[in-house]
């Protein structure tokens, strides 16, 4: 399994795949649904990504949720359901 710091560096890598073209500056506290450049659109190919590299499911509500929206908030989420399938 992945450790946090893993899950932080894959994130940063998915965002700039799917044409993040901003550096982030914030790391942890970078909120990619605000800050980021990308479109709604690519926003989701993003998400549906990190599902798939993590093989996890995010429903709806979690995605909604602010703390979500920040990097930490996501690789705590991600942390979390990685946790529950074991």
């Amino acid at each position: 399994m992945m450790c946090k710091v893993n899950y932080y560096e894959k994130i940063a890598e998915l965002l700039e795949q799917n044409g993040d073209q901003i550096k982030h500056k914030n790391g942890k506290d970078y909120n990619y649904v605000n800050e980021s450049s990308l479109d709604s659109f690519a926003l989701l190919n993003f998400i549906a990504d990190v599902e798939d590299v993590f093989s996890i499911q995010f429903s709806p509500e979690e995605l909604s949720q602010t703390s979500t929206h920040i990097v930490k908030g996501l690789v705590d989420l991600i942390a979390l359901k990685k946790l529950a399938t074991k």
